[in-house]
């Protein structure tokens, strides 16, 4: 097939989900089959039922019949290996091609972390796929400076998703972080590497709790860490922080997924005093699926406290913070704090510094009118880079029929 005969027709995307998740997946895939279809392009979704049933995407897409066709990700009890992976994304790609009469120009991997084999399974992941790829990289930690990995094990992922991008159906690779090392650049081969958007939904419900907190707090300025509570998250040190401030100057928000499983004997200890009852803090330990509730929750909220423990990318809290306006406080370093202080969201302290943290919290809640203003305007221009729009001229360029037509980077 030539780059001619492509940029001729009409252009079929595979947008193929993972049979695992470490992120926002229901979200990532309304989102950007918003953005495929309004380009007018074929669609064929392979999806993980897990993340949403194909027949509420379908039904949601209607206005799109004819150029959308999802087919399931089959169960296995006991997982896929990552080379299973590929030979079954493979698969269902040629399956959906029989159903439909369409023919695949594109397929997008919608999390190319979890194809990344160990270097020893990685003979067996190549050559599998027989069209034209690109992936969606989230965790690119072997290619950000500064962070914990060691050398050895750096060198052995980066030569990896080199064996992997060298071939010659790989197309390129969306990031997005836009403060990667050049090592990405030999990895890739010089194919293209786009920066993507962290996009989010904005609809927002003012639910049943989100009234409740807001009660609760009695016009105190409420503090919230929301999402996943694993222990990246800085669970400990939110509660710790909390803990030591007045409670009649703050009402305190952790929700979210909590898995107590996930942490150590004595993190369990320690939680189960900070999570004891008190005043000053609501708790609520559970996913919450719908995203309208969740964004109606964070609305609710004066303060987000994202400080993350050794995590070095971005994340689609930062968008939501710019979107509903709330001042956030990340970790100092890394994707997210660089992303802070360069737009002015709100502040940065030290991983571990409690007293710092606290501290921050308290004179956060005092924002001065020029402050205010820094505030507005930063969130203004980090909802134009992370849009709806922005996505949609990404994925232009990441799936562009040709090299040629697309820049080798883009966040430069």
């Amino acid at each position: 097939m030539t780059c001619r005969a492509e940029q001729g027709a009409e252009r079929v995307v595979v947008y193929a989900e993972s049979d695992i998740w470490l992120g926002h997946g229901a979200t990532q895939r309304r989102l950007f089959l918003e953005a495929l279809l309004s380009m007018e392009w074929r669609v064929i979704l392979l999806a993980s039922e897990s993340l949403a049933p194909i027949r509420e995407t379908l039904q949601a897409f209607a206005q799109a019949s004819g150029r959308l066709h999802a087919i399931a990700i089959p169960t296995k009890a006991e997982g896929y290996r990552v080379d299973e992976r590929w030979r079954m994304i493979q698969a269902l790609t040629e399956e959906a091609e029989r159903a439909t009469g369409w023919r695949t120009n594109l397929v997008i991997l919608s999390w190319f972390d979890g194809l990344r084999p160990r270097r020893r399974d990685l003979k067996r992941c190549l050559g599998v796929m027989a069209r034209p790829w690109v992936g969606l990289y989230f965790l690119p930690t072997a290619f950000r400076p500064g962070t914990t990995m060691g050398p050895v094990k750096r060198l052995r992922q980066a030569w990896v998703d080199h064996q992997l991008l060298r071939q010659p159906l790989a197309r390129g690779l969306g990031v997005f972080d836009e403060g990667l090392g050049r090592t990405l650049r030999w990895a890739s081969c010089r194919k293209p590497l786009v920066l993507m958007p962290e996009v989010t939904e904005a609809d927002s419900l003012d639910s049943e709790e989100a009234r409740l907190v807001r009660n609760l707090a009695g016009g105190r300025p409420i503090i919230a860490l929301m999402g996943h509570l694993s222990p990246r998250k800085g669970v400990l040190n939110f509660l710790r922080a909390s803990a030591g401030i007045d409670p009649g100057k703050a009402f305190f928000l952790l929700a979210g997924k909590f898995e107590p499983r996930d942490f150590s004997p004595a993190e369990r200890r320690e939680l189960e005093h900070l999570m004891a009852p008190r005043e000053n803090l609501h708790l609520h330990l559970h996913h919450i699926g719908d995203a309208a509730v969740f964004n109606g929750l964070f609305s609710a909220c004066d303060l987000h406290v994202l400080v993350y423990r050794d995590f070095f990318h971005s994340s689609g809290l930062l968008s939501k913070t710019a979107i509903f306006e709330k001042p956030v406080i990340v970790a100092e370093g890394h994707c997210m704090g660089e992303r802070v202080r360069r737009f002015g969201l709100g502040w940065t302290v030290q991983e571990g510094d409690l007293a710092a943290l606290r501290d921050r919290m308290l004179r956060a809640l005092e924002c001065t009118p020029e402050e205010a203003l820094h505030l507005r305007e930063a969130w203004m221009s980090y909802r134009t880079h992370h849009s709806a729009t922005a996505l949609r001229e990404s994925l232009r360029r990441l799936c562009a029929p040709c090299d040629s037509d697309r820049s080798e980077e883009t966040w430069t």
